[in-house]
């Protein structure tokens, strides 16, 4: 346990895949430094309030990164292509994916804790004639659920909203 904390603590995310936690690997190791820049990807994401990220190859010698805040699709530096593939593969072997198979669709929930916050992570990852490709999306079922007081409506417009509600047929706000 004792070395498994020393180990931990260079890193920014606890990551909880299907098999439990995902231990950092020592220090001086390039897999260290593939689990850093992995990191890095979601980080930026929940540090900006972002609520997916996207890792997709862009040339033969790159792949963009990006992710969304608010609807407003943010691009930081792009990701030279071995160093990108090798965080996929991160990715996928966190959440227990097969990494050999690069062409089918692979989706999978882990969980990240990034400042004693713990979310839900739903990875996708797929392969096609574009190249790789690594979505994440951020708490996917919050996105989706809100509070009728979170919504914003107009005094005049709650009551046509509780009617609906009132219908339990279900309700599609766009």
């Amino acid at each position: 346990d004792r070395k498994l904390a020393r180990r931990m603590q260079g890193v920014t995310l606890k990551i909880v895949g299907p098999a439990g936690p995902v231990p950092a690997p020592e220090k001086e190791t390039p897999e260290y430094e593939i689990r850093a820049s992995a990191e890095e990807l979601v980080v930026q994401a929940l540090d900006n309030r972002g609520t997916r990220f996207e890792l997709v190859q862009a040339s033969a010698d790159a792949f963009a990164y990006s992710y969304i805040v608010d609807g407003v699709r943010t691009k930081p530096e792009p990701v030279p292509a071995a160093k990108a593939v090798a965080m996929i593969d991160f990715w996928k072997s966190a959440a227990g994916m097969d990494l050999q198979d690069r062409r089918k669709k692979q989706t999978k929930e882990i969980t990240v804790e990034h400042v004693n916050v713990p979310r839900k992570l739903k990875l996708v990852t797929l392969g096609g004639s574009s190249g790789l490709r690594l979505t994440g999306v951020i708490d996917a079922t919050k996105q989706v659920a809100r509070k009728p007081e979170e919504l914003g409506l107009l005094d005049a417009q709650k009551p046509a909203f509780e009617s609906l509600v009132g219908e339990h047929k279900g309700v599609v706000l766009l």
